[in-house]
């Protein structure tokens, strides 16, 4: 007759093959939905860069719903929390994207591109603060002219928007639109300091320098303007 020792080692042998089967099992499947996520996420860049925003949405979307399950099963499987809010900022969901790079980076602190959404993602909140922050330290990990130079027009871009939105909101609330006018102002610096031969850039920052009513802002980009 058996001894129950002997039963009781023979069951968790058991359970623990059935354990690992199923743990192999899952880490397979999450295999399988990220390498599907950043085909989708190829294919979504694809259409931007083909002028249909809107299929590349659709594309990121689907994307999203492949990476949620991967950090269900691993919330730190590699690389799926960077995806997932590349994704969310693709789509604009801003808030969703800082969610994730957040939790991204506090992994590993020094991706450059992560750090770079994160604080693109931070000004289209209208945080200044956190969106010089975060870009300075994209700037400061990342060296690589091309990169700088990159990044640099990426801030420039999303500054014209943000003081197109900043000129509609003064319409109707001077002070929420001069918000938004130093948001586009204080990021526009850092792309000046990625940048500093740009000169349209420097006149920029003076304008808005002079619209804000900081005159020391105002001249001192003003002659960086014409060199």
């Amino acid at each position: 007759m058996k001894s129950k020792w002997h039963i009781s080692l023979t069951c968790i042998v058991f359970f623990s093959i059935i354990y690992n089967s199923q743990a192999q099992e899952a880490q397979q499947n999450s295999d399988s939905l990220y390498s599907g996520a950043l085909n989708l996420m190829n294919d979504a860049g694809d259409w931007s860069v083909k002028g249909s925003p809107a299929k590349a949405k659709e594309f990121y979307a689907k994307a999203i719903n492949s990476l949620i399950p991967v950090l269900e099963n691993n919330s730190r499987f590699p690389g799926a929390s960077a995806a997932l809010a590349h994704c969310y900022y693709e789509m604009q969901q801003y808030n969703q994207s800082v969610t994730w790079y957040v939790k991204s980076l506090s992994e590993d602190s020094t991706i450059s591109p992560s750090l770079a959404e994160l604080g693109l993602s931070f000004a289209n909140l209208g945080n200044a603060d956190s969106a010089v922050y975060f870009l300075r330290s994209a700037a400061r990990h990342e060296n690589d002219e091309k990169f700088q130079k990159s990044l640099s027009s990426e801030i420039v871009r999303l500054s014209e928007k943000i003081q197109g939105k900043a000129y509609e909101t003064a319409k109707k609330d001077v002070d929420k639109g001069n918000e938004q006018y130093w948001v586009a102002l204080k990021i526009l610096m850092v792309a000046f300091d990625m940048d500093p031969y740009r000169n349209e850039v420097a006149k920029n920052i003076s304008d808005l320098g002079f619209r804000l009513n900081d005159y020391d802002i105002a001249s001192k980009y003003l002659k960086y303007s014409v060199r």
